[in-house]
């Protein structure tokens, strides 16, 4: 049976290599000083059905910075179609630092909060509206 995170967490996390006392922080999300800590946040946000739908990061640009072994990169977060064909996203702008052997050591976001909770409540929306016209039809 798939443990929590294997549910929880989207693909993409999984992949990502930590260091033991990796980190992190985001605009409006809690410090994270520990691999388990960023696990356990990341579970947390995809328990989430709302956030469990943003599974598409169009990365818009990236920079890699070998000298000091960070990567910057700006993503449109993309949640599912919700079944009208209406795009729904937000802007995200992320700093990685690389701590060798395969592993990240620190990682930050930054995005507008009201941005990223009009586009989440819009898909919430229109994904209900979807649903009750469905339900109409049959």
């Amino acid at each position: 049976m798939p443990s929590t995170i294997d549910r929880a967490c989207p693909a993409w996390f999984r992949v990502l290599a930590w260091t033991i006392n990796g980190g992190g922080y985001g605009t409006v999300d809690p410090d994270r000083n520990s691999r388990e800590e960023i696990r356990d946040w990341i579970t947390g946000i995809y328990t989430n059905p709302v956030a469990r739908a943003v599974r598409t990061f169009v990365t818009k640009w990236f920079i890699v910075d070998e000298e000091r072994g960070w990567v910057i990169a700006e993503f449109d977060n993309i949640w599912d179609d919700p079944g009208n064909g209406q795009v729904f996203s937000f802007r995200n702008y992320t700093l990685m630092k690389y701590a060798g052997d395969y592993q990240w050591c620190f990682q930050e976001d930054q995005y507008n909060p009201q941005k990223r909770m009009e586009a989440g409540m819009g898909w919430m929306q229109a994904r209900q509206a979807v649903k009750k016209n469905k339900k109409e039809m049959v």
